[in-house]
């Protein structure tokens, strides 16, 4: 726990404070009432040792005065060996350019200094080309579609790191030229779902970078401290719900439990409405529409109303509304959890690796297909505007082969990559398994194809969050869904009729606390 509400009225009534030692509560409390003497410049280094001295003294029994003794070394260490790679990834265009060199503008998420080295290895090998990285934050809350399409207009190219928008994807430029004209590009090196993925009506309109894949990760830890055999890779859903039950102990001081969210939206619950082959909508002339109430619906998130009522520490869902989520897996408090992560995390974060030691294993699964919310893409663009597409190309291509060091949380594209040592190395336990688990499926043109309401263009998930979220807090489910229901229907019927989306969501509903639609 390193946050707390703002407001104290509010942090007194959440739960921010529980299950935490006495000297830590008087310690963060006292920090709060205190004036902040910190210099917003800090040093990167003194922070960083300053933070990993906070966790060491709360978490551990070493004195504090040998503490600050290794904080004053690791700083001193770091400042004498230079760091080559701590500047800012974007860096500035040379102010005189050969005459020839075409300037690419990568738009990008991705920060790491990784990123920075490997436009300088291009640059090397493509002396005629200068890679310029603009971050662009497409974890932005706006409407995403919007946000995309004008990332298209503002970069010669870019990263996605999730699904790209359905009803935007074509805007991109068609590379279908590129592939089939370039001998050197080994297609046959991408499992063909992930090709297909950008294909529309005979375009090729993107090229994976990388893929992520859910995945039941488990603190390999707690398992053994409890003496309970771990998830294997063939477990079943009635399974899983017995270990969910074995490793939720609500006695002691510290109370430990079978299942946790991880940070963000609550996507499990997709899993689960899958495994079920719950129908959560029907189609129309329309497109999809809301079925929340189909009896088959009703029962796929009852059981996962009782799951979370349960085995898990939460008394709600959270983190669908932008309310605070608490952190219960890097506590050692929750045993299971869902991940995407190949590191069987949802960071680059260490400091807690490796004291709940994240394991990962396929999903315990009623039915063998593959969910549209079980695999995630991201892929790399070029805009249809830039004045330099086979720059960006050769670009794309080249990152393509570096894909394990930019982006280590995450399945690179290309098969011979993600079954490598150097990328295996670096993922959690069970990857290697996880992959192979996953592999017929991803060579299945299927797989990633057709349409389900959590992919619809403007589909808002709020008020389904909402019913399961009232549910857990004891009202009744099916009500709850209908009311869920007959919302999102007229949302979405607004939407189809071009208005906007956040002012639909408001206007059938004043009480409207979304974070606005998924695409």
């Amino acid at each position: 726990m390193s946050e707390a509400p703002a407001r104290r009225s509010v942090a007194e009534q959440n739960p921010v404070w529980r299950n935490q030692p006495e000297d830590y509560i008087k310690a963060f409390r006292l920090a709060l009432e205190r004036p902040s003497n910190i210099d917003p410049a800090i040093d990167p280094v003194v922070w960083q040792a300053l933070r990993n001295l906070w966790d060491d003294t709360v978490q551990g029994d070493e004195p504090i005065a040998m503490l600050l003794q290794m904080a004053q070394a690791e700083i001193s260490q770091e400042h004498e060996e230079p760091d080559t790679l701590s500047d800012p990834v974007v860096v500035a265009t040379p102010a005189i350019l050969a005459e020839g060199i075409s300037v690419i503008e990568f738009g990008t998420s991705m920060t790491t200094p990784e990123l920075k080295t490997l436009t300088l290895r291009f640059s090397e090998e493509h002396p005629d080309i200068y890679i310029e990285p603009t971050y662009i934050d497409n974890s932005t809350a706006e409407e995403i579609s919007s946000y995309f399409s004008r990332t298209i207009d503002d970069v010669d190219c870019f990263s996605w790191h999730t699904g790209a928008p359905n009803n935007v994807l074509t805007e991109t430029l068609d590379l279908r030229s590129f592939i089939e004209g370039d001998t050197a590009f080994p297609r046959d090196d991408y499992p063909s779902a992930l090709l297909g993925y950008f294909e529309r009506e005979g375009g090729m309109y993107g090229l994976p970078l990388s893929f992520q894949v859910r995945a039941l990760a488990y603190s390999a830890t707690q398992f053994e401290s409890a003496g309970v055999t771990p998830p294997q890779s063939d477990i079943s859903l009635d399974e899983f719900l017995s270990l969910a039950q074995q490793m939720t102990r609500r006695d002691g001081d510290k109370q430990k439990y079978g299942y946790a969210l991880p940070f963000g939206e609550p996507r499990d619950l997709w899993f689960f409405l899958e495994q079920f082959d719950a129908p959560l909508s029907q189609n129309s002339a329309q497109g999809p529409v809301p079925n929340f109430t189909d009896p088959t619906a009703v029962r796929a998130l009852m059981y996962y109303v009782d799951l979370l009522r349960q085995y898990s520490p939460h008394g709600d869902l959270p983190g669908y509304d932008g309310g605070i989520m608490i952190d219960y897996i890097s506590t050692g408090e929750g045993a299971m959890w869902m991940t995407y992560g190949s590191n069987g995390l949802l960071s680059l974060e260490s400091g807690y690796a490796t004291i709940i030691d994240p394991h990962i294993v396929p999903l315990p699964r009623n039915i063998a297909t593959v969910g549209l919310s079980d695999i995630i893409v991201e892929g790399m663009y070029i805009s249809p505007q830039s004045e330099h597409p086979e720059a960006c190309w050769e670009w794309m291509k080249f990152l393509s082969q570096h894909s394990t060091s930019i982006n280590p949380l995450s399945f690179p594209a290309r098969q011979s990559l993600a079954q490598s040592p150097t990328f295996l190395s670096q993922a959690a336990p069970g990857a290697a398994e996880l992959y192979e688990d996953y592999l017929p499926r991803l060579n299945d043109l299927r797989a990633l194809s057709g349409q389900d309401l959590f992919n619809t263009p403007f589909f808002d998930p709020f008020w389904l969050y909402r019913a399961v979220d009232r549910a857990i807090q004891g009202r009744d489910l099916a009500e709850e869904l209908a009311i869920a229901e007959e919302l999102t229907n007229a949302y979405l019927q607004c939407v189809r009729q071009d208005g906007e989306p956040r002012q639909c969501a408001e206007a059938v509903d004043p009480t409207y606390e979304g974070k606005g639609p998924r695409q």
